[in-house]
Protein backbone atom coordinates (compact mmCIF):
# COMPACT_ATOMS: atom_id res chain seq x y z
CA UNK A 1 0.00 0.00 0.00
CA UNK A 2 1.17 3.47 -0.65
CA UNK A 3 1.12 6.17 1.63
CA UNK A 4 2.44 10.03 2.00
CA UNK A 5 2.59 12.42 4.29
CA UNK A 6 1.57 15.62 2.32
CA UNK A 7 2.27 19.51 3.73
CA UNK A 8 1.27 22.68 1.78
CA UNK A 9 4.34 25.11 1.67
CA UNK A 10 3.48 28.00 -0.54
CA UNK A 11 5.46 31.50 -1.32
CA UNK A 12 7.85 32.95 0.97
CA UNK A 13 5.69 34.45 3.80
CA UNK A 14 6.08 30.90 6.02
CA UNK A 15 9.27 30.27 4.92
CA UNK A 16 10.75 30.59 8.73
CA UNK A 17 7.98 28.50 10.19
CA UNK A 18 8.50 26.15 7.71
CA UNK A 19 11.91 25.58 8.47
CA UNK A 20 11.15 24.60 11.97
CA UNK A 21 7.93 22.54 10.77
CA UNK A 22 9.19 20.82 7.75
CA UNK A 23 11.92 18.64 9.65
CA UNK A 24 9.28 16.72 11.74
CA UNK A 25 7.29 16.12 8.81
CA UNK A 26 9.50 14.45 7.18
CA UNK A 27 11.04 12.65 10.24
CA UNK A 28 7.61 11.41 10.70
CA UNK A 29 7.69 10.26 6.81
CA UNK A 30 10.64 8.54 7.32
CA UNK A 31 9.67 6.62 10.39
CA UNK A 32 6.23 4.94 9.18
CA UNK A 33 7.41 4.31 5.50
CA UNK A 34 6.12 7.23 3.70
CA UNK A 35 6.74 8.98 0.91
CA UNK A 36 6.93 12.83 1.80
CA UNK A 37 5.73 15.62 -0.73
CA UNK A 38 5.42 19.26 -0.28
CA UNK A 39 2.97 21.28 -1.79
CA UNK A 40 4.42 24.83 -3.07
CA UNK A 41 1.71 25.41 -5.89
CA UNK A 42 -1.68 25.47 -6.61
CA UNK A 43 -3.43 24.62 -10.13
CA UNK A 44 -6.95 24.55 -9.40
CA UNK A 45 -10.20 25.74 -11.23
CA UNK A 46 -11.99 29.02 -9.97
CA UNK A 47 -9.50 30.21 -7.20
CA UNK A 48 -9.11 34.24 -7.47
CA UNK A 49 -6.46 34.37 -5.12
CA UNK A 50 -2.92 35.18 -4.83
CA UNK A 51 -2.86 33.66 -1.57
CA UNK A 52 -4.23 29.65 -1.95
CA UNK A 53 -2.38 27.77 0.40
CA UNK A 54 -5.89 27.43 2.19
CA UNK A 55 -7.58 26.02 -1.16
CA UNK A 56 -4.51 23.53 -1.57
CA UNK A 57 -6.03 21.05 0.37
CA UNK A 58 -8.04 20.33 -2.73
CA UNK A 59 -4.60 19.77 -4.61
CA UNK A 60 -4.80 16.09 -2.17
CA UNK A 61 -7.40 15.30 -4.95
CA UNK A 62 -4.89 14.23 -7.73
CA UNK A 63 -2.79 12.61 -5.34
CA UNK A 64 -4.96 10.01 -3.63
CA UNK A 65 -4.46 9.17 -7.65
CA UNK A 66 -1.14 8.07 -6.77
CA UNK A 67 -1.41 7.06 -3.11
CA UNK A 68 -3.40 4.73 -1.23
CA UNK A 69 -3.35 6.98 2.08
CA UNK A 70 -2.35 10.13 3.02
CA UNK A 71 -1.88 11.56 6.12
CA UNK A 72 -2.34 15.74 5.68
CA UNK A 73 -0.18 18.07 8.11
CA UNK A 74 -0.79 22.04 8.42
CA UNK A 75 2.34 23.62 8.00
CA UNK A 76 1.86 25.00 11.33
CA UNK A 77 1.96 21.47 13.00
CA UNK A 78 4.89 19.85 15.02
CA UNK A 79 4.87 15.95 15.09
CA UNK A 80 6.86 14.51 17.94
CA UNK A 81 9.32 11.91 17.46
CA UNK A 82 6.94 9.38 19.45
CA UNK A 83 3.78 9.90 17.55
CA UNK A 84 2.20 6.72 16.59
CA UNK A 85 1.59 5.87 12.67
CA UNK A 86 -1.56 6.97 12.25
CA UNK A 87 -2.10 4.75 9.39
CA UNK A 88 -2.84 2.07 12.10
CA UNK A 89 -4.72 4.32 14.22
CA UNK A 90 -7.50 5.93 11.73
CA UNK A 91 -8.81 2.59 9.77
CA UNK A 92 -8.79 2.83 6.15
CA UNK A 93 -12.26 2.79 5.33
CA UNK A 94 -12.19 6.12 7.43
CA UNK A 95 -12.04 9.86 7.55
CA UNK A 96 -10.00 11.03 10.34
CA UNK A 97 -9.58 13.85 11.58
CA UNK A 98 -9.86 15.84 15.63
CA UNK A 99 -13.34 17.16 15.76
CA UNK A 100 -13.53 20.51 17.52
CA UNK A 101 -17.05 20.16 18.56
CA UNK A 102 -15.51 16.82 20.70
CA UNK A 103 -14.09 19.54 22.76
CA UNK A 104 -17.42 21.95 23.37
CA UNK A 105 -16.66 24.09 20.34
CA UNK A 106 -19.94 24.87 19.22
CA UNK A 107 -19.99 25.69 14.87
CA UNK A 108 -23.40 25.32 14.49
CA UNK A 109 -23.46 29.45 12.66
CA UNK A 110 -20.59 27.73 10.57
CA UNK A 111 -22.62 24.74 9.74
CA UNK A 112 -25.98 26.58 9.72
CA UNK A 113 -24.48 29.33 7.30
CA UNK A 114 -22.68 27.33 5.11
CA UNK A 115 -26.01 24.95 4.51
CA UNK A 116 -27.81 27.82 3.43
CA UNK A 117 -25.12 28.46 0.70
CA UNK A 118 -25.18 24.72 -0.65
CA UNK A 119 -27.79 22.51 -1.44
CA UNK A 120 -29.03 21.45 1.88
CA UNK A 121 -27.57 18.22 3.65
CA UNK A 122 -28.08 16.37 7.27
CA UNK A 123 -25.36 18.37 9.31
CA UNK A 124 -26.20 19.38 12.73
CA UNK A 125 -22.81 19.40 14.86
CA UNK A 126 -20.02 17.25 13.69
CA UNK A 127 -17.07 19.91 12.50
CA UNK A 128 -13.23 18.74 12.20
CA UNK A 129 -10.47 20.71 12.01
CA UNK A 130 -8.10 20.20 9.07
CA UNK A 131 -4.92 20.58 10.27
CA UNK A 132 -4.52 16.59 10.73
CA UNK A 133 -6.16 14.48 8.19
CA UNK A 134 -6.20 11.45 7.68
CA UNK A 135 -7.65 9.66 4.19
CA UNK A 136 -7.92 7.07 1.91
CA UNK A 137 -8.38 6.39 -1.53
CA UNK A 138 -11.65 6.39 -1.44
CA UNK A 139 -12.11 10.26 0.23
CA UNK A 140 -11.50 11.58 -3.16
CA UNK A 141 -14.25 12.63 -4.05
CA UNK A 142 -14.30 14.94 -0.98
CA UNK A 143 -11.47 17.10 -2.57
CA UNK A 144 -13.68 17.80 -5.43
CA UNK A 145 -13.85 21.41 -6.06
CA UNK A 146 -16.38 22.65 -9.03
CA UNK A 147 -18.04 25.86 -9.55
CA UNK A 148 -20.63 25.41 -7.45
CA UNK A 149 -18.50 25.06 -3.85
CA UNK A 150 -18.74 28.29 -1.60
CA UNK A 151 -16.45 28.47 1.29
CA UNK A 152 -17.44 28.94 4.90
CA UNK A 153 -18.40 31.86 6.52
CA UNK A 154 -14.95 32.10 8.99
CA UNK A 155 -13.12 29.29 7.46
CA UNK A 156 -13.20 28.84 3.95
CA UNK A 157 -11.74 25.46 2.77
CA UNK A 158 -12.43 23.73 6.08
CA UNK A 159 -16.11 24.08 5.97
CA UNK A 160 -16.42 23.26 2.64
CA UNK A 161 -14.31 19.79 3.61
CA UNK A 162 -16.39 19.34 6.26
CA UNK A 163 -19.45 19.80 4.10
CA UNK A 164 -17.83 17.03 1.46
CA UNK A 165 -17.41 14.50 4.35
CA UNK A 166 -20.72 14.90 5.43
CA UNK A 167 -22.93 14.78 2.13
CA UNK A 168 -20.80 11.70 1.19
CA UNK A 169 -21.51 10.29 4.31
CA UNK A 170 -17.90 8.44 4.98
CA UNK A 171 -17.42 6.65 8.04
CA UNK A 172 -15.20 9.03 10.49
CA UNK A 173 -12.75 8.58 12.65
CA UNK A 174 -12.92 11.05 15.93
CA UNK A 175 -8.81 11.49 16.43
CA UNK A 176 -8.41 12.43 20.12
CA UNK A 177 -6.62 15.82 21.47
CA UNK A 178 -2.63 14.30 21.25
CA UNK A 179 -3.41 13.97 17.63
CA UNK A 180 -3.82 17.86 16.95
CA UNK A 181 -2.73 19.70 20.01
CA UNK A 182 -4.28 23.40 19.84
CA UNK A 183 -4.21 26.30 22.10
CA UNK A 184 -7.55 27.21 21.82
CA UNK A 185 -9.43 23.72 22.71
CA UNK A 186 -10.71 22.38 25.78
CA UNK A 187 -7.13 20.49 26.84
CA UNK A 188 -5.13 20.26 29.51
CA UNK A 189 -1.74 22.25 28.20
CA UNK A 190 -0.06 21.35 31.25
CA UNK A 191 0.21 17.82 29.43
CA UNK A 192 1.70 19.29 25.82
CA UNK A 193 4.68 17.24 25.84
CA UNK A 194 2.26 13.91 25.97
CA UNK A 195 0.76 15.04 22.70
CA UNK A 196 1.80 13.39 19.62
CA UNK A 197 1.03 16.37 17.12
CA UNK A 198 0.86 20.16 18.24
CA UNK A 199 -0.88 22.35 16.58
CA UNK A 200 -0.40 26.38 16.34
CA UNK A 201 -3.53 27.23 14.82
CA UNK A 202 -5.11 30.41 16.22
CA UNK A 203 -1.94 32.41 17.12
CA UNK A 204 -0.74 35.78 15.06
CA UNK A 205 2.39 34.79 12.99
CA UNK A 206 4.76 36.40 15.05
CA UNK A 207 3.71 34.76 18.17
CA UNK A 208 3.52 31.68 15.92
CA UNK A 209 7.20 31.53 15.25
CA UNK A 210 8.21 32.43 18.87
CA UNK A 211 6.13 29.65 20.46
CA UNK A 212 7.11 26.78 17.85
CA UNK A 213 11.28 27.58 18.36
CA UNK A 214 10.91 27.66 21.87
CA UNK A 215 9.17 24.54 22.16
CA UNK A 216 11.45 23.01 19.65
CA UNK A 217 14.31 24.26 21.86
CA UNK A 218 13.21 22.21 24.56
CA UNK A 219 12.08 18.79 23.24
CA UNK A 220 16.32 19.19 21.71
CA UNK A 221 17.04 19.42 25.66
CA UNK A 222 14.81 17.30 27.01
CA UNK A 223 12.36 19.56 28.66
CA UNK A 224 8.88 19.98 28.59
CA UNK A 225 7.00 22.30 25.99
CA UNK A 226 5.86 25.46 27.22
CA UNK A 227 2.17 25.35 28.82
CA UNK A 228 -0.49 28.26 28.30
CA UNK A 229 0.47 30.18 31.22
CA UNK A 230 4.02 30.63 30.28
CA UNK A 231 2.98 32.31 27.15
CA UNK A 232 2.78 35.97 28.26
CA UNK A 233 6.43 35.68 30.02
CA UNK A 234 7.77 34.55 26.60
CA UNK A 235 6.29 37.17 24.65
CA UNK A 236 7.27 39.99 26.91
CA UNK A 237 10.82 38.66 27.12
CA UNK A 238 11.15 37.52 23.23
CA UNK A 239 8.97 40.60 21.65
CA UNK A 240 10.31 43.70 23.15
CA UNK A 241 7.46 46.39 23.70
CA UNK A 242 4.61 43.51 23.00
CA UNK A 243 2.38 41.88 26.29
CA UNK A 244 0.25 39.45 25.62
CA UNK A 245 -3.08 41.33 25.22
CA UNK A 246 -1.46 43.05 22.48
CA UNK A 247 -2.03 39.55 20.18
CA UNK A 248 -5.31 38.76 21.47
CA UNK A 249 -7.78 39.05 18.38
CA UNK A 250 -10.76 37.33 17.00
CA UNK A 251 -10.55 34.66 14.16
CA UNK A 252 -12.13 36.48 10.92
CA UNK A 253 -12.46 35.59 7.12
CA UNK A 254 -9.44 36.79 5.39
CA UNK A 255 -11.18 38.65 2.22
CA UNK A 256 -8.00 37.77 -0.26
CA UNK A 257 -8.77 33.40 0.54
CA UNK A 258 -12.11 32.69 -1.79
CA UNK A 259 -13.51 31.28 -4.46
CA UNK A 260 -14.50 33.80 -7.78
Amino acid sequence: MKSAVITINIGTKYAKMAALTIPTHQAYAQKIGADFIEINQVNLPYIDTDYSAYWAKFELHKYLDEYDRIIYLDLDTVVLPHCPNLLEVVPESAFGALYETDFGLDQTEEITDHKNKMPDIEWEKDYFNVGVMVMSKCHQPAFVLTEQCQGGKYYPEQTLLNYNVQKLNFAQFHLDGTYNHMFFLNLDNSRREQSNILHYAAIPQEVRELLIADDLSRFEKGDKPLVAEELPALIAEKIPGKQFEDFLYQLYKDEEIGLS
